[in-house]
């Protein structure tokens, strides 16, 4: 009985280092949703993010850098799209955030099915996507439920 308790408490330590799916981890609740999920050609529409504490008491969290939350768009073959180049680039500098009960972080990102676009909005040509967002924290390493959409 002893060695099954330490394989069980070994299997959730490990678990805690990786992201989870579900979107939540301890406090901390990662979701994404997303304005409509099919977008026409030259329309756009807003993926939202919310880091949000659920829990009774504040939470930091403690950063290698200057990315807290992070979001990321893949294709229907999975390759990401955006960021360019699959990865963020981030300040070298020990960031913290803290969370009060029910606060929350947001992040948006605006989507327009064209070519080409300019600021703020992620130009995705017509296809099939999936968007999710990430923490990559030193306490807690979320990672959103992919939220899936179409650009025609």
């Amino acid at each position: 009985m002893r060695s099954l308790v330490a394989v069980m408490f070994a299997v959730f330590a490990a678990c805690g280092a990786s992201p989870t799916g579900p979107s939540e981890l301890g406090p901390l609740r990662l979701t994404a949703s997303i304005t409509r999920t099919v977008i026409p050609a030259g329309e756009t529409a807003t993926i939202t993010f919310r880091l949000k504490n659920v829990g009774s008491d504040s939470v930091t969290l403690d950063f290698t850098d200057s990315c807290q939350l992070v979001a990321y768009i893949a294709n229907s073959a999975g390759k990401i799209v955006h960021p360019e180049g699959g990865s963020w680039v981030c300040a070298q500098v020990i960031t913290s955030l803290t969370l009060a009960p029910g606060n929350e972080k947001t992040l948006d990102v605006q989507v327009r099915a064209a070519a080409q676009a300019s600021p703020p909005y992620v130009a995705l040509g017509a296809g099939s996507y999936s968007a999710y967002a990430k923490v990559p924290s030193r306490e807690y390493k979320l990672q959103s439920d992919p939220v899936r959409f179409t650009m025609q």
